[in-house]
């Protein structure tokens, strides 16, 4: 069920390898496979994905409230996406030097291969549309 009025995040992978993690202020919509997978708990993935270790510089691309969060993802080499609108989410910060899904564990592998984007490339997207890239989302009811 979606985490409505949560600030949670997901994390999905592009075409390249490429890791993104998307935040969803309480209102985007979230891939099904995300919500639903009994591998990670999407509850504790950014207690868990802030356990990796600073492989990275972080490069915000645009201007927020309080950036702590957008540049310690990056800073783990994720693309990091915050939510705009519908199904849409932008950009915030980039990592000098990107995480690909091969360097995680296994776990993590496992989580992935059902959130594996079907078009957008990270390195060039800026607005990145999910209704686009998944099949099934849920959205905040």
């Amino acid at each position: 069920m979606y985490p409505l009025g949560v600030d949670c995040v997901w994390i999905a992978v592009d075409q390249d390898g490429m890791l993104g993690v998307f935040l969803t202020a309480g209102e985007g919509a979230i891939p099904l496979n995300a919500i639903q997978s009994t591998i990670i708990e999407l509850a504790q993935l950014e207690k868990e994905i802030l356990q990796l270790p600073i492989t990275s510089l972080a490069s915000l691309q645009t201007s927020v409230p309080r950036p702590d969060d957008f540049i310690a993802f990056a800073e783990r080499g994720f693309f990091v996406y915050d939510y705009s609108s519908l199904y849409n989410y932008e950009l915030v910060c980039l990592p000098k030097t990107p995480l690909y899904i091969q360097q995680l564990p296994n776990t993590y592998a496992n989580f992935l291969q059902h959130l594996i984007l079907k078009n957008a490339l990270y390195k060039n997207t800026i607005i990145l549309n999910i209704k686009s890239e998944f099949n099934e989302i849920e959205l905040p009811h």
